[in-house]
């Protein structure tokens, strides 16, 4: 499988698993060794280490923060820059809540792959984006927690 195939499949049981809440099939796309970084986001910066660990993280941030939120919309702002095994992208997520403005999250995903799996999955953002995400959660929503671990 090429690096995009990969990484959509998991991005296909991502938002599956975020409409349904069973995780257990994204730990699937990742190496037994896999790696999932956050890098850039001060509250949300940790790293993953295997697919368990992976997963139980993705369901505590998701859990902590988009489910609370009113609405989610996940956009890929660029093409898919690839190569034999890597895959680099850069998105948007933009978030809704009651009459506060929308968060906009602009973040990059690069993505390792090997033998059908993803062996290192970094999502970052800039040290500007950081600030922007803090003063929005103090302002409108204190209690958002959407940390991994």
């Amino acid at each position: 499988m090429t690096p995009t195939e990969v990484f959509m499949a998991y991005a296909a049981d991502f938002e599956k698993s975020y409409i349904d809440d069973d995780w257990k099939r994204c730990e699937q796309h990742f190496a037994d060794d896999g790696i999932y970084a956050i890098e850039g986001i001060s509250a949300f910066n940790c790293e993953l280490k295997g697919p368990s660990a992976i997963v139980n993280g993705l369901q505590k941030s998701v859990n902590g923060m988009d489910r609370k939120l009113d609405s989610r919309a996940v956009e890929v702002t660029s093409e898919l820059t690839t190569t034999e095994s890597t895959l680099d992208a850069d998105w948007k997520a933009t978030y809704t809540y009651g009459d506060a403005p929308p968060l906009e999250l602009l973040g990059h995903s690069h993505a390792e792959v090997a033998q059908g799996k993803i062996t290192r999955l970094v999502d970052s953002y800039t040290p500007e984006m950081d600030k922007a995400a803090i003063k929005w959660v103090l302002a409108y929503c204190p209690d958002l927690d959407g940390s991994y671990v």
